[in-house]
């Protein structure tokens, strides 16, 4: 067990403050530009708080969530692939915003610059509210869609009885994206009819939208990273938040809510969970939902012992293939790593540190991270640009992919790509290309690099 005077001067600590030294910059950073930058700040806060305030409480406390313990020598390995991962984002952003557009890039801007169509956008809300009232008795009906998360997911077993898991999820994630979808294209769409009886359609649809979404996407009954998602995503649609001052404000208030307020949103959530007011640095270093740094180290075990598996990043592009077609097809790494360790609970995660790790060592997760760093910027410099386009997508579609990449990051990634893929899509689909010239014909300004 790593006790707290062996940690104050091991090298796992000095190393784990560069990572929290780095993140922080990084959000002041973010926080003080002159542009909004929403995906770099979801990206900094989850790593300011799960991969940086989390593991130094760990390694000062000498407690981690789970049974297997994480030696000083892995410790301080971990922490390096942390602030290795977090010096190629650095460059993978500034490699964005400082060098020429090139032909290629022009495709990115030019299709997040297609705008809801609202027809589609009724046809859509009409279908997702009328499917979701059909369905939400056979799913045990309110009772059920506010029980805890237990309870709601013994309600879906009905539902699920004789589908394929995987198939289940699929048609479940469906549903519930296209009702999120419904709510905030229709947020988007109604201010902007003024013929009466068009504007009276699309408030009661809306109204209907927002209600299934507090049914079905509340946080009680549902994972918390897809309702913040959910919910975190109408809130940054507003216009308001779309001024550099506000949105400085309200990011502010959810680094804070990260930090201390979500791991006691589980006192709703499961049945018989003692109230216990605990100290930040109890709950960072005792609480499962901040494992990612654990399961890092034990994910390094797992790869001393056993070595690569590229195999693993095959689960990514093809996460749609049923395991029944599949033989062999991988675990979540999450589950992978968590039965390594020999726990029987392995619904725990693996953030993209060890996922790209795992693929193929130092060079793939440079990679990956170069990559990630590249498209948080271009994401970024676009969002700015659209940001008067009240109909274009990337208004909506990339602050709703800057909160739901904290779960990315947290892992495991197979259960997170049918989700993705559902969230990048359905805008496409429910959308139309704008009589107003692209984004790619007037590229964005890069501003200052964070």
């Amino acid at each position: 067990m790593l006790g707290p005077t062996s940690q104050s001067f091991s090298p796992a600590f000095f190393v784990q403050c560069l990572v929290i030294f780095h993140a922080a910059v990084g959000l002041s950073l973010v926080l003080t530009a002159r542009q909004i930058r929403i995906v770099q700040f979801g990206f900094w806060t989850f790593t300011y708080v799960w991969m940086g305030l989390a593991p130094l409480a760990m390694l000062i406390t000498g407690r981690f969530p789970w049974a297997l313990f994480v030696d000083l020598d892995t410790a301080f390995r971990a922490s390096t692939i942390i602030e290795l991962g977090l010096l190629a984002y650095t460059v993978g952003v500034v490699l964005a915003q400082r060098s020429p557009k090139p032909t290629v890039d022009r495709l990115l801007p030019r299709a997040l610059s297609r705008q809801f169509d609202s027809t589609k956008v009724v046809a859509l809300a009409v279908l997702a509210v009328g499917i979701s009232l059909v369905l939400l008795p056979r799913l045990g009906g309110l009772e059920a869609a506010f029980d805890t998360r237990v309870g709601a997911g013994d309600a879906r077993s009905t539902l699920k009885e004789g589908v394929e898991n995987s198939n289940f999820q699929l048609m479940r994630w469906a549903i519930l994206v296209s009702i999120f979808w419904s709510m905030v294209a229709l947020f988007r769409l109604r201010p902007l009819r003024s013929a009466p009886h068009i504007g009276l359609l699309l408030s009661m649809l809306l109204a209907a939208a927002v209600a299934m979404n507090v049914i079905l996407n509340n946080p009680i009954s549902m994972p918390r990273y897809w309702a913040g998602t959910v919910w975190l995503t109408l809130l940054f649609s507003l216009p308001l938040l779309r001024r550099v001052g506000p949105f400085r404000g309200a990011a502010a208030a959810v680094l804070l809510s990260a930090a201390v307020l979500f791991p006691y949103s589980d006192y709703f959530r499961y049945e018989e969970t003692d109230i216990r007011i605990a100290s930040v640095a109890d709950q960072l270093s005792r609480n499962g939902d901040y494992d990612a740094y654990q399961q890092l180290g034990i994910g390094l075990y797992m790869v001393d012992d056993l070595g690569h598996s590229p195999s693993q990043a095959l689960v990514v592009p093809f996460a749609w293939v049923p395991r029944s077609s599949w033989e062999g097809k991988p675990e979540a790494l999450g589950q992978t790593i968590a039965a390594y360790a020999g726990y029987d609970f392995t619904n725990l995660s693996a953030p993209l540190w060890i996922e790209s790790y795992v693929w193929g060592g130092f060079p793939v997760l440079v990679a990956v991270f170069v990559g990630l760093g590249w498209l948080s910027a271009r994401l970024d410099q676009i969002s700015w640009a659209v940001r008067h386009r009240d109909l274009a997508i990337a208004g909506c579609l990339i602050p709703a992919l800057a909160i739901f990449q904290i779960f990315l990051l947290r892992g495991s990634l197979l259960p997170a790509i049918a989700p993705l893929a559902l969230i990048i899509t359905v805008p496409f689909l429910i959308s139309s290309r704008p009589d107003e010239p692209s984004l790619s014909d007037h590229p964005p300004n890069a501003g200052n690099p964070s």
